[in-house]
């Protein structure tokens, strides 16, 4: 049996795919109107910008990737998605290990700090493995690991 939850978040899933797919064409003449101005690689700055910003921030990237695939097409959204999220994680792993080590660390549990320390024993496969989660932001995932003593 299924909650009302469950069903109200299908329905609104396939109301926002359904919009996507009859108006994609009305979409693209927006967001061609809004960019323009920009020149292809203006604009491919803009969209790895906007998505390094909203990794820092904690905000769900995907819709700025998808405007990118559908603005430039699907393998530059693709490969500026990846440029974004790779350019996103680092400079979250970097603003954590040198300027919130000591805030992170004092707002974590004291369990989750043990396993957060200790995890230099299983080194790359658990920072893909945490990666590859789609429950945890990814910046989320760097500001953590920034308190271990993995190097960059």
């Amino acid at each position: 049996m299924h909650s009302a939850g469950s069903l109200l978040l299908a329905a609104m899933v396939a109301m926002a795919v359904g919009l996507t797919y009859l108006y994609d064409d009305l979409l693209l003449q927006w967001l061609s109107f809004a960019l323009g101005s920009l020149t292809d690689q203006s604009a491919a700055i803009l969209f790895v910008g906007v998505s390094v910003l909203m990794v820092l921030l904690l905000v769900p990237v995907t819709p700025v990737l998808l405007l990118a695939g559908g603005y430039l097409g699907f393998i530059e959204g693709f490969l500026l998605g990846t440029v974004g999220y790779m350019l996103g994680s680092l400079l979250a792993f970097i603003i954590g290990r040198y300027l919130l080590q000591n805030y992170i660390a004092s707002h974590l549990p004291r369990k989750v700090q043990h396993y957060i320390f200790e995890s230099h024993i299983y080194g790359w496969r658990l920072i893909g493995i945490l990666h590859l989660s789609c429950v945890l932001p990814t910046a989320l995932i760097s500001y953590g690991l920034s308190i271990t003593r993995y190097s960059i």
